[in-house]
């Protein structure tokens, strides 16, 4: 009887032995299933992100082009200023004038406005026309320049058409200064190696930049 209870007792201890390794078993399973099956949800949400924000570029960059230009009516009895130099032409209210700096300043080849050129060491003028050469000064180069000096600045970047002209428009403002004080309006056009800049010379109450800059067009 003693070495039945000896066998039994072991019988007992050996089955709960292979109980206890069996559950552990179970939970080392359970604990790399579980492991598996949170980086697979990982992945799929990563991969379902990165879809969304292709899909979400993709749709950013289809969207058309805005066409911006100066309406007939407003224009109908403006003047056109033509530089056969450059092969461009603007149209410009009739009581403005056109100046034509004597000797480059900073690219400049001409101004219009109101009081363009209107002397006492201030050239006047609502928008400033300049011209570049891309292999020296590229459109990156030029758009970094404007409001420099304000390291606070925030630059808005779009394109636009102008007379079917693809064209770069930006609006630079600082955070530090009231728009009411300085903003800067400039659209950028690139042809034949050149880039030509229409500005509003940061002055916000030059409001006719924009009618005019967009009548800006190729002669040929």
């Amino acid at each position: 009887k003693y070495s039945q209870h000896i066998r039994q007792a072991q019988y007992r201890k050996g089955f709960a032995t292979a109980v206890l390794l069996a559950i552990i078993a179970l939970l080392a399973i359970g604990a790399v299933a579980y492991v598996y099956l949170q980086k697979k949800l990982a992945n799929q949400s990563a991969i379902a992100e990165t879809a969304s924000q292709t899909s979400q570029t993709t749709q950013t960059a289809s969207q058309p082009i805005p066409i911006a230009q100066t309406s007939d009516s407003q224009t109908a009895d403006w003047k056109t200023y033509i530089n056969a130099q450059y092969g461009f032409l603007l149209r410009y209210p009739s009581n403005w004038k056109t100046y034509t700096p004597p000797f480059p300043i900073n690219n400049l080849i001409v101004v219009l406005g109101e009081n363009a050129g209107k002397g006492d060491g201030d050239i006047g003028g609502d928008v400033f026309v300049s011209a570049y050469d891309a292999s020296i000064t590229p459109l990156e180069t030029l758009i970094s320049r404007v409001g420099q000096q304000f390291p606070d600045r925030e630059i808005k970047k779009e394109d636009i058409y102008i007379n079917g002209i693809l064209a770069t428009k930006i609006t630079v403002t600082s955070l530090s200064v009231p728009v009411s004080q300085w903003k800067a309006e400039e659209f950028f056009v690139e042809r034949g190696g050149k880039i030509f800049t229409l500005n509003n010379g940061a002055i916000p109450s030059n409001t006719m930049f924009e009618a005019v800059g967009l009548t800006f067009e190729f002669a040929h």
